[in-house]
């Protein structure tokens, strides 16, 4: 005999497809928490960045470790920074260029991150702080 197949838990008899729902129902769902109106919006944007995060984790790139890796770059290519078609993929050693370009929003903006003299994240948060 074989295994029963796992159902829906709203009660539906369709398969199981994500979270213990189907497909339907957890689509509803996700349209639920949204609001009506999902694509595009920042609600459908934060709602598929935790699907993200609960299949893969947190992201390995943040806009911290993509400067020091431009600033790793640069030190063994004699000071010049990377351009972007010389990162088209991702490596262990630096993300890919729609990586970058995602973080900062260009990559003339990640290059001025990493620039000598330009503060952190942290160092700019606590400055902002401070300041209030």
């Amino acid at each position: 005999m074989s295994a029963p197949a796992k159902v829906c838990s709203e009660g539906c008899e369709w398969p199981v497809y994500c979270r213990g729902l189907c497909k339907r129902c957890y689509y509803r769902d996700w349209r639920r928490r949204a609001g009506h109106n999902v694509s595009g919006s920042e609600a459908h944007r934060a709602i598929l960045r935790d699907q993200w995060i609960d299949q893969f984790g947190e992201p390995r790139w943040t806009r911290d470790s993509i400067v020091r890796a431009i600033l790793l770059w640069a030190k063994g290519h004699d000071g010049e920074p990377p351009a972007g078609p010389a990162w088209p993929r991702g490596t262990r050693r630096h993300p890919g260029a729609s990586t970058v370009q995602r973080a900062f929003g260009s990559w003339n903006n990640a290059l001025d991150a990493a620039s000598p003299g330009a503060p952190t994240d942290e160092e700019a948060a606590g400055s902002n702080s401070s300041e209030r």
